[in-house]
């Protein structure tokens, strides 16, 4: 059965809510990556068009490819920032969720500890 979305939600908030600068950062990164990757093939389109143009532009044609090459540079570049900060951000609340299952499980050693052995048997197999 699958969780309800106001779970969920609620989930996030509870587990992002001390990276909220990290998570806005990537989500302007994420936004700006795929802005580049839409604008590139522009810069492609406006190459070919100098290229083919009746009287040759070498100007347009230097412009356009430095162009191409800075935003293939600045999308590389941004790639490998989201993806450190997103393998950051995940082992970063998967670490603050074990050490929570972690707390919850002496919590119920120190109260019951003939439960805590089934109970982590049946969790973690």
């Amino acid at each position: 059965m699958s969780p309800s979305v106001k779970y969920t939600l609620s989930l996030l908030r509870k587990y992002l809510k001390p990276y909220v600068r990290q998570v806005v950062l990537l989500g302007f990164l994420l936004i700006l990556y795929n802005g580049i990757q839409i604008a590139n093939p522009q810069v492609i389109r406006f190459y070919i068009d100098a290229v083919f143009a009746e009287t040759l532009d070498t100007k347009a044609i230097l412009n356009a490819s430095l162009m191409y090459i800075g935003f293939s540079l600045i999308h590389r570049g941004i790639y490998i920032v989201v993806r450190y900060l997103s393998q950051n951000l995940a082992w970063a609340t998967t670490n603050d969720f074990f050490i929570r299952v972690f707390q919850h499980f002496l919590d119920l050693f120190l109260r019951k500890p003939y439960l805590t052995h089934w109970r982590i048997d049946c969790c973690l197999y």
